[in-house]
């Protein structure tokens, strides 16, 4: 009898040391919106505050942060971070600040019109498939005009949604140079002054 009480009396202690244990439960996708959200509140206030539109990549190894042109790459990244914060949170606090670090990186598009595109594609490095369809096909010709086809299609929608944005667009020509393409977005956004 004294055996069993001590068995009952180790299970209920087993028992309830383990049942008093409260789970916390962490809400995976809403810590990592949180965390987003202080981390682009510090950055913001610090653009802000600064007077300047700045554009922040990474943290130096030194923990300064390094802002790039917009010229870089990346420089839609984090206009496109305010979006999707203001996207996922609904706060409208982020609303205007999407907005104004959107318009200071604003997108260039340079455009071609889809049609022959394949010796271009053919010609660029990432578009190794579209070369090794063609160099393996018994008709060669052939080949060129099923990718030329697809490529149109695949280019032709957002060629004519550009065309038809509020986004400036400069149509590439076989004329075009570099330098007319540079000059025309320096004096679009006001870089340069007009001739």
């Amino acid at each position: 009898m004294k055996t069993i009480l001590s068995a009952l009396g180790l299970s209920l202690l087993i028992f309830t040391s383990c049942g008093g244990q409260k789970k916390v439960e962490v809400d995976f996708i809403q810590d990592n919106i949180d965390n987003a959200v202080a981390q682009n509140t510090i950055q913001t206030d610090i653009i802000e505050k600064s007077g300047k539109v700045l554009n922040p990549r990474t943290i130096n190894e030194d923990g300064s942060i390094s802002y790039i042109p917009i010229e870089d790459w990346c420089s839609g990244f984090y206009p496109g971070s305010m979006w999707l914060t203001y996207n996922l949170t609904g706060d409208k606090k982020w609303l205007p600040l999407a907005e104004k670090y959107t318009e200071a990186f604003r997108i260039v598009f340079l455009i071609k019109e889809p049609s022959n595109l394949i010796d271009e594609y053919c010609g660029r490095s990432d578009h190794q498939g579209f070369r090794d369809f063609i160099n393996s096909a018994s008709d060669i010709e052939k080949a060129k005009a099923t990718c030329n086809t697809t490529l149109k299609a695949l280019n032709e929608k957002r060629y004519n949604d550009i065309k038809s944005s509020n986004y400036l667009w400069i149509e590439r020509t076989e004329n075009s140079t570099i330098q007319d393409t540079a000059r025309k977005v320096e004096q679009y956004f006001g870089f340069v002054k007009k001739i």
